[in-house]
């Protein structure tokens, strides 16, 4: 069973390609994306919320038979393999993490770990390891650190795995995308059509945009806010036709938009729907 971890804000080419290179040439059977609460090193992760990485990532699985998600509160990939081994991998399966080499140096890297060689002989007793090149690092380099007197006890539980540079750029990183997302683009096939949509529909990474009144509008924003309200005052919810709409009318211009604004900044979900009361049709 092959695992994709990664935080997947958003979504990309890159991540789907290394999900779809090991199933294609039969190294494993089925891939999970596993995304994490809380991921090493990106503890404050900006752009798309949670839920709805989560929301893109099930999309994306839904049509696809040997894809799924595993959602888990671990950090380090050793409590992430004893998390999955006691969870959705039964034992005679192997796990293999897929990751982009400057994962594995990651892995490799003592000042994550209090004893760095248990917490590894743990994570290779667990799981092995498939890696793609990334930022022009290449097989050669993958030897190199391998080759490394501290690492060389683990180097049989750590393959390299080439990807076709013709279907993709290594080197396109959630990273860039969101840069370019800043700027108003999106290039053609950098993110998967699910997540293309979700962006296009909700405004996710656009910066706010600047009414004629002089308020700054953040539409992705607004609606993550709407969510967290609804989700605050709990059930009953009310129906996703209805929540839209809703969140439609606060990006209005207009006085009424400028009035949900204030009642969502207010917390008063009531008032809100009170303020639209199309919606409820």
């Amino acid at each position: 069973m092959g695992v994709l971890p990664g935080s997947f804000n958003p979504l990309t080419s890159a991540h789907t390609l290394l999900a779809e290179v090991p199933l294609d040439r039969g190294l494993v059977d089925g891939v999970f994306f596993l995304l994490a609460i809380r991921t090493v090193d990106k503890e404050r992760p900006e752009g798309l919320s949670l839920p709805d990485r989560l929301w893109i990532l099930t999309d994306f699985c839904r049509a696809r038979s040997k894809l799924g998600v595993v959602l888990t509160n671990r950090g380090l990939y050793v409590e992430e393999a004893e998390a999955l081994r006691a969870g959705p991998v039964p034992p005679e399966k192997e796990l293999w993490f897929l990751v982009g080499f400057d994962k594995i140096v990651q892995i490799f890297d003592p000042r994550y770990y209090a004893d760095r060689d248990e917490a590894l002989n743990r994570l290779f007793a667990l799981s092995r390891f498939y890696v793609a090149p990334r930022s022009g690092r290449t097989e050669a380099d993958l030897a190199e650190v391998l080759g490394r007197p501290e690492n060389r006890a683990f180097a049989a539980y750590v393959r390299y795995l080439p990807l076709p540079p013709e279907r993709h750029d290594p080197n396109l990183s959630a990273t860039a995308v969101r840069q370019a997302l800043a700027t108003g683009t999106l290039p053609a096939a950098v993110v998967p059509a699910e997540a293309r949509r979700f962006i296009e529909t909700t405004g996710a990474f656009r910066p706010p945009q600047l009414t004629e009144d002089g308020e700054l509008l953040d539409a992705y924003g607004l609606r993550v806010r709407l969510l967290e309200l609804i989700a605050a005052v709990g059930p009953p919810y009310p129906p996703p036709g209805a929540v839209f709409r809703v969140w439609a009318g606060l990006l209005a211009e207009a006085e009424r938009g400028r009035r949900g604004r204030e009642l969502l900044r207010a917390a008063d979900l009531a008032g809100l729907f009170s303020l639209f009361p199309e919606v409820q049709q």
